[in-house]
């Protein structure tokens, strides 16, 4: 089950005051080349992303969970996003003024567990992991709508994930070549990762990378790169959030994705913080939008809410 977990009181102050990233020239030039880089330390207090992680397992009582979109029912998660450093971090990437997320998620593990019992003997559960994927579902070559993603570690993460440097240039020939799953959006959602290491190497690029991210590290990476996350053995909570311009209106004939019916509250700016409209949410459906009355954000409001949302988000002007 999914449960509310109010913001804590001092939080967003707090995350205020963190250090801003922005890429350097340098940086961009290899983002643009290789199609990702890593941030070393982007938060540094050790303390503070001990608490978030505790926050964080707060709306969720199982032992592995991929929690989309938890800005909708966790506070803290929600502070993490309008007031953190991540923002300002995919707002340099983009080369945008504003942020806008349509899919955050959190990834975590709390651990083996021995409950499992397979042929009689108790068995280790280890943490699944997404096959070779990239995050951009229709990558169009719209400038407008490119979608960068900032994959952030609250815990350590060894060997967290495989990068396949240079896939971002040649993303429709890898993608129909080596599809494995094919969704009914038409999405090539797992690749075979043999195909794509022949792929990227055929083309001149260097053979696969897998790499370790230390608390607080970051990864940013294009949204037609593609990658696969490792199984980890040991306790792990990371959030990967997958960001657009805000600069711009959402075409969103370009995010006809299964599980979201697009819609300006469901796709809302994060970045920068006096513009955010993450606590933008219709609570009332006679005052809703067109796009949201009957489908997506009230629908999902009600099934993870045990009580009123509006005693944990707060309407704004322009979507009461």
């Amino acid at each position: 089950g999914q449960y509310v977990f109010p913001e804590p009181a001092g939080l967003a102050d707090e995350l205020q005051r963190l250090p801003r990233r922005r890429l350097t020239k340098e940086e961009k030039e290899q983002l643009d080349r290789d199609g990702m880089i890593q941030i070393k330390g982007l938060i540094q207090d050790a303390a503070l992303l001990q608490r978030l992680e505790a926050w964080l397992w707060k709306s969720q009582e199982l032992r592995t969970s991929t929690i989309a979109r938890p800005d909708l029912f966790n506070g803290a998660y929600r502070a993490l996003l309008r007031d953190g450093p991540l923002g300002a971090l995919a707002a340099s990437a983009l080369g945008s003024r504003s942020v806008r997320t349509a899919n955050a998620q959190l990834w975590g593990y709390l651990g083996p567990s021995r409950k499992e019992v397979y042929k009689g003997k108790h068995v280790w559960t280890p943490m699944p992991y997404n096959p070779a994927h990239a995050d951009d579902r229709f990558n169009r070559p719209n400038k407008q709508h490119e979608m960068i993603t900032v994959w952030f570690a609250f815990t350590d993460a060894p060997s967290v994930m495989t990068f396949y440097l240079g896939s971002h240039t040649i993303p429709h020939q890898i993608s129909e070549s080596c599809v494995r799953i094919k969704l009914k959006d038409g999405y090539n959602y797992a690749l075979s990762s043999e195909c794509v290491s022949e792929k990227i190497q055929a083309a001149g690029f260097p053979a696969p990378l897998t790499v370790d991210a230390a608390a607080g590290d970051a990864f940013v990476f294009k949204g037609d790169l593609i990658h696969e996350s490792v199984a980890q053995p040991n306790r792990r909570l990371a959030t990967c959030i997958r960001a657009h311009s805000g600069d711009h209106p959402m075409d969103f004939e370009y995010l006809p994705i299964e599980n979201i019916k697009a819609c300006e509250p469901s796709i809302p700016v994060f970045y920068p913080r006096n513009e955010s409209s993450l606590d933008c949410v219709p609570l009332d459906p006679e005052k809703a939008t067109p796009c949201a009355k009957g489908k997506w954000l009230p629908s999902l409001i009600s099934s993870v809410f045990p009580y009123p949302a509006s005693a944990f988000l707060m309407p704004c002007e322009g979507h009461e």
